[in-house]
């Protein structure tokens, strides 16, 4: 990069019509920065970028800055203008990653940049898919391993990175020849990492009778530990659930959960609640309801934690306790503090409208739901299973009998895609009816 940085300092130069060899220099160079209303870059600073006087290492803002100042988004964006066989090399240097027959340190670096500088796991999960094709295992492998990836973090909690990847890798996945994914599914699923960065992050609900709850099955043949027995007992259970109305018993102790994520302890505590509602125990839902908020402290993360816990209420269609978590939870994690997605907003959202809903306040819930951006939930995505009660709750909220169609063959069409027999017409027209 030292190269970039005597580029910039000569196209400043150009800009601005004088050398800067001087502290008067600089100084002139200073006053036109400010004139254009650059108030963050000191003389000093300049003087050192130049230097004349003791320098170190320039940081990002510095760069950043002088790159604007030349008409750029960023020094980063100067880089990639100044080198116009900055997308060549990388291209090439794909080529030859792909056909190595072990990824080395240099070109797991390699990889970090690109994911740096464009945010996108394309580069990663492209090398996946060609070492699968090939199978070379040790190479798919690798690409999961956090000592290699530091974007990998040593739990199953939900960050940007693992959730593009686990997207694009069962994309992949469920787009390959049914030969061909029979043929690799044991060798995927063999690697711990693999289940951890992609079968628990991205959980496929949709597909849970298809691919994605073969990988589930035969996950359930290895020798595992407590924490993957446990998402895979609940998976198994919420599987059962859609299938048939029925779920098996899944428990736990309370001292077991302590070093748990978040997001798993929040989908056992909505399982309980689900399978105690099933059940008609309302003694064992208050139990597991009060031992859920009893763990939240000040080191839960609430939007990994309610996540899970939701959606098995709104399975359970338990608007008591979601009504409480929306008038109780809302402005903690959509405060400018937290970050979220709009996964959260529309989660939140729908249920919002099932419990104005359900409440009389209808006109509400139409105005909210009109107002849902389905370009970014689409089947697909990450978050398509929601699409079900996007299609159940359009159908209550229509107010003509052409949208009331419209979504009730919405529902139809992803019911059919998941096989969820639980989901027939009955389920969706009884699903808002209070008793």
């Amino acid at each position: 990069m030292e190269r970039y940085h005597s580029r910039l300092r000569n196209d400043i130069e150009k800009k601005v019509g004088f050398k800067i060899l001087t502290t008067t220099d600089a100084r002139a160079l200073s006053d036109l920065l400010l004139a254009q209303g650059n108030l963050s870059l000191s003389l000093s600073t300049l003087r050192r970028f130049w230097g004349l006087i003791s320098s170190r290492r320039p940081n990002a803002h510095t760069l950043d800055e002088l790159a604007r100042f030349l008409g750029y988004l960023s020094f980063s964006d100067y880089v990639r203008s100044k080198n116009k066989n900055h997308q060549w090399f990388n291209d090439a240097e794909m080529q030859r990653l792909k056909h190595k027959s072990r990824l080395e340190p240099g070109d797991f670096a390699f990889l970090v940049q690109q994911y740096k500088q464009y945010n996108s796991v394309y580069y990663v999960s492209s090398l996946f898919e060609h070492a699968v094709y090939l199978e070379n295992w040790d190479n798919a492998k690798d690409l999961f391993e956090p000592l290699n990836i530091p974007f990998l973090k040593a739990n199953v909690d939900v960050t940007e990175y693992t959730a593009k990847m686990a997207y694009l890798v069962f994309q992949f996945i469920n787009q390959v020849p049914e030969t061909f994914f029979e043929g690799i599914r044991k060798n995927l699923v063999s690697c711990k990492e693999f289940r951890y960065y992609c079968i628990y992050i991205y959980v496929d609900i949709i597909n849970l009778n298809h691919r994605y709850g073969k990988i589930i099955k035969t996950a359930q043949s290895l020798d595992i530990d407590f924490e993957e027995q446990l998402f895979l007992d609940l998976i198994h259970g919420l599987k059962q659930y859609l299938n048939t109305g029925t779920a098996p018993p899944v428990h736990r102790e309370e001292k077991e959960l302590d070093h748990l994520p978040d997001v798993l302890v929040g989908r056992y505590y909505g399982y309980r609640l689900l399978y105690a509602k099933i059940e008609g125990n309302p003694n064992d839902e208050n139990f597991h309801w009060q031992c859920f908020l009893d763990r939240m402290d000040n080191k839960t993360d609430l939007r990994q934690y309610l996540h899970e816990f939701i959606h098995h209420l709104m399975l359970a269609r338990d608007l008591e306790r979601l009504a409480f978590i929306l008038q109780t939870f809302y402005e903690p994690i959509f405060d400018k503090h937290h970050l979220h997605s709009y996964l959260d907003i529309f989660l939140f959202n729908l249920m919002d409208i099932m419990v104005s809903y359900c409440s009389g306040e209808i006109k509400r819930a139409q105005i909210i739901f009109k107002d849902l951006n389905l370009e970014r939930i689409k089947y697909g995505s990450y978050c398509d299973y929601y699409l079900i009660f996007y299609a159940i709750i359009g159908y209550h909220l229509a107010e003509t009998q052409k949208e009331k169609t419209r979504h009730l063959n919405n529902y139809r069409n992803l019911t059919e895609l998941s096989k969820f027999s639980l989901l027939d017409d009955a389920y969706l027209k009884r699903f808002l009816i209070t008793e």
